[in-house]
């Protein structure tokens, strides 16, 4: 799988190759450049005698600071604390000499706690078996969607008209080629595979650019299960100045709460 194949190096080194098939107009796809920080992070976590397992994410926030292009980059990460229950990282990503994109991850240990609340229950879609794939057309759609299956069950898909009214979408995504192992790394490729939730309000194509992207984790244990779907809706908050506010949930496709993200988009349309 390519997604693995890139991750790999950084298990042991910080050179990385990008390839030029996880394209995203002049940037690399941004769900990789995260797998890749949270990556190093996580052999440097194991290098300095914590475990991600007994310690896994809780957050990790990035800034995608400037274009990673295909080619060689270079990936680096330290342990900035490290406590009893929580370990806290940071990450970044070099290219010529320009800093990419960095990263800064909470790790913490599962803890026993009197505070239980319920999360909001994963959305009823159609099954992604009764719906039709997004296709990949060379030249036409982003390189990076070659990878992922995509079905969509809510919203519509960027760039249909008439534009849409709101800023949400969601559906299922899984890779299109399935990996052995199913870790963080993956559900970080999963979820960015998605476009920005007020893309489809565009009445044409234009420039949209991620500032910065939190996923916090909700449960330390991610099976693959089923066909290797994960169910995703994000809504739009708000949208002002050239800027939206997005916020997103993902779910296993047994309906346990994955994930919660924030994403903050600069747009120019």
């Amino acid at each position: 799988m390519q997604f693995d194949d890139m991750l790999l190096p950084l298990d042991s080194g910080e050179r990385v190759e990008v390839r030029p098939t996880w394209g995203q107009g002049r940037a690399t796809f941004g769900g990789l450049v995260a797998a890749l920080l949270y990556r190093r992070a996580t052999a440097v976590l194991r290098a300095s005698g914590e475990d991600p397992e007994q310690k896994p994410p809780r957050s990790l926030t990035f800034s995608l600071v400037a274009p990673l292009a295909p080619g060689a980059a270079h990936v680096s990460a330290e342990v900035l604390r490290a406590g009893k229950n929580v370990v806290q990282v940071q990450a970044r990503i070099e290219q010529d000499g320009q800093v990419a994109a960095v990263m800064l991850g909470s790790f913490g240990a599962t803890r026993t706690s009197t505070v239980l609340i319920a999360p909001q229950p994963a959305p009823l879609f159609t099954a992604p078996a009764d719906i039709t794939p997004v296709p990949y057309i060379a030249g036409l759609t982003l390189e990076f969607i070659q990878h992922f299956d995509f079905r969509y069950a809510a919203g519509q898909m960027p760039f249909t008209q008439p534009p849409a009214t709101t800023g949400d979408m969601g559906g299922w995504v899984r890779f299109r080629e399935r990996s052995p192992a199913f870790g963080f790394d993956h559900l970080l490729g999963l979820v960015d595979a998605w476009p920005p939730a007020v893309l489809p309000m565009f009445a044409r194509p234009a420039p949209i650019s991620t500032l910065t992207w939190t996923l916090e984790f909700t449960d330390a244990a991610m099976p693959e299960g089923g066909e290797g779907f994960v169910q995703y809706l994000a809504q739009t908050d708000f949208s002002t100045q050239g800027y939206a506010h997005i916020q997103s949930r993902t779910w296993r496709d047994d309906g346990t709460l994955l994930a919660i993200g924030r994403q903050t988009v600069a747009i120019f349309a």
